[in-house]
């Protein structure tokens, strides 16, 4: 008998689902969310409902899990002490932005925080053209510098983006060894790992968002882990990323910004499948959490991204901070919905 485990992790409640791959048999468990520690909650959940189905931990083939514990850290601001590393004279681009405003005429509109002061923006020389080509090689006597000083700061990590570092990431590459030299115990994040593709302020922006999450994802990752092990489950743990598929605990901790808003992605996969199933094309889903609530618009049995460059808010302006996220599942999810409009076409007949 093998068993297919699915964790929902929320602000006030954890679901946990355990699907009996021969049967077919469905066992759905609740328990609330232990905000100190949601690994605690995980492990509560995922033990009581093995007791009440009674199956085993070693019988598990699959587990995968979702949380929102990366986006409740970033709308409310509980995000890592973080530094960053950029190219000079580009320290104020994070605040700089588009230059847009969220209302066009509104005076008083405030700009949303930054997730990093500008006395931990650290500015070193490098430069690299807009064709690849260094005009000015890392100084990094200066890099070791800065890392210093965010150390004597007290950030636990650093964020680095230098300028067109997506068409080279050597300069990038070199900073991270020295500030794994310098800063040893920091989570350190480059941008051409992180966001790979040009536009500068989205790609820093997403670049110091997944630095900020680092510390936090990496605990609650490690402790999910650990917990998983103790009740003696083996198979390879998953999480969902915001593209609605998955990805390994490692890659998960190394690029935590792959999680954010993974809530809505992945349930918009599983209205999309039960729309389809029914012979819904057009579709509204509404998930509403104890933090923050989930609406997505599906048309013509299509989920669309949007403008391609999210914003994640409270009801407010003042929790918004644009990332990059990564669509490539969509054709997937096209060709799953395919399958299933034919296979309930047949079963009409």
């Amino acid at each position: 008998m093998a068993w297919r485990i699915g964790v929902d992790s929320g602000g006030t409640f954890t679901d946990i689902c355990l699907f009996d791959e021969k049967t077919g048999d469905v066992t759905v468990w609740k328990v609330a969310s232990t905000p100190g520690d949601p690994s605690h909650a995980v492990a509560q959940g995922v033990g009581e409902a093995l007791a009440r189905s009674g199956a085993k931990a070693s019988d598990v083939s699959y587990f995968g899990h979702g949380t929102t514990v990366a986006t409740n850290a970033l709308i409310q601001h509980r995000g890592a002490p973080t530094g960053l590393i950029t190219s000079d004279g580009f320290r104020d681009l994070l605040e700089i932005g588009r230059q847009k405003r969220p209302d066009l005429y509104d005076l008083q509109a405030d700009k949303p925080p930054v997730l990093v002061e500008r006395g931990l923006r650290r500015e070193v020389p490098e430069r690299l053209r807009h064709d690849g080509h260094v005009e000015t090689a890392l100084d990094e006597a200066a890099v070791r510098e800065a890392v210093r000083v965010l150390r004597e700061a007290g950030v636990v990590a650093v964020a680095i983006c230098f300028l067109y570092s997506f068409l080279d990431p050597a300069h990038e590459q070199a900073a991270c060894r020295i500030v794994a030299e310098e800063f040893p115990e920091a989570f350190v994040c480059a941008s051409n790992e992180v966001a790979p593709e040009f536009r500068e302020y989205e790609r820093l922006s997403t670049t110091v968002v997944n630095a900020c999450l680092g510390p936090v994802m990496a605990f609650y990752i490690r402790g999910v882990a650990d917990r998983l092990a103790s009740l003696g489950v083996t198979a390879r743990p998953y999480l969902t990323q915001s593209n609605g598929g998955v990805i390994g605990f490692d890659t998960a901790a190394r690029l935590p910004v792959r999680t954010l808003l993974s809530g809505p992605s992945t349930g918009v996969v599983g209205a999309q499948m039960t729309a389809c199933l029914a012979g819904a094309q057009d579709i509204i889903t509404f998930d509403m959490g104890g933090t923050s609530t989930d609406v997505a618009l599906m048309q013509g049995g299509e989920a669309r991204p949007g403008s391609g460059r999210p914003w994640l808010s409270d009801q407010g302006a003042d929790a918004r901070h644009p990332y990059r996220r990564r669509w490539r599942r969509l054709d997937r999810l096209r060709r799953h919905r395919r399958v299933a409009e034919s296979r309930t076409s047949q079963r009409r007949r």
